[in-house]
């Protein structure tokens, strides 16, 4: 029994998330993939009151249904060039959208 920790990592890489490290560590991050669907919501309680909701939305553009390469990034409003961000940026939720393409942006995608 795996504690649904393989379900809940089908569901991360259909969103386009995941962490190979299992956002443990002293700053984990998340890292960006293309996702499956076109627009996404997560609602979840708020770190700062669990008595409310946070939502982290994901948003997809794409001319064609075969475009699944990460062209650019925004990241709450600011130019993401980085494929990870910080899971405390998925946590106090916002929003991420991605412009997709039929190949690959090598500019995109740094570690650092």
């Amino acid at each position: 029994e795996d504690q649904g920790m393989l379900g809940a990592l089908g569901v991360l890489m259909a969103i386009g998330l995941f962490d190979l490290h299992g956002c443990v560590g002293e700053f984990p991050e998340l890292e960006i993939t293309s996702p499956l669907f076109d627009k996404i919501v997560l609602r979840f309680p708020s770190l700062a009151d669990p008595l409310q909701n946070t939502l982290f939305r994901i948003s997809v553009k794409k001319k064609n249904p075969a475009d699944i390469y990460i062209q650019h990034a925004i990241l709450n409003g600011i130019k993401w060039s980085r494929f990870q961000f910080p899971v405390t940026d998925f946590l106090n939720g916002g929003e991420l959208e991605l412009e997709l393409g039929p190949y690959p942006n090598k500019k995109w995608g740094k570690p650092f």
